[in-house]
């Protein structure tokens, strides 16, 4: 089933990205069946390239504008989560937000680069 290019036809799709930029996580559609979230993710992710293709055209003049070819709905991941206890298929547009706490530089001591003695030592085996 292909989907429409009029941006009129995913009214829906982008009421649910204006939601979710205003929260500071994200927002979830629930859904029946997986059938209807799988659609309905399509859909968002059609709205989204059709938002990016119209600011390509809006901002044609102005290629370093932010949203030049982009759209303000990138920030966002759309994921489709099983919720087991409500029984329902859900949609998630989640805010993509890097948690500073969770990264850390890779020590030199992790690096297999640093450790050159040991490749040299192994042994590739050619299957050819």
């Amino acid at each position: 089933m292909s989907l429409s290019l009029s941006k009129t036809a995913y009214s829906d799709c982008l009421e649910l990205f204006e939601r979710a930029l205003g929260t500071p996580r994200g927002v979830q559609r629930l859904f029946n069946l997986e059938r209807q979230a799988i659609h309905f993710r399509d859909r968002m992710n059609s709205a989204r390239k059709l938002d990016r293709k119209n600011n390509k055209a809006i901002y044609a003049d102005e290629p370093e504008h932010p949203l030049y070819a982009r759209s303000e709905f990138d920030v966002f991941t759309i994921r489709i989560v099983r919720d087991f206890e409500r029984d329902k298929w859900l949609v998630r547009v989640e805010l993509l937000v890097l948690d500073e706490a969770d990264i850390e530089e890779i020590p030199p001591t992790n690096s297999p680069i640093d450790d050159v003695e040991g490749l040299e030592d192994a042994e590739i085996e050619d299957d050819a």
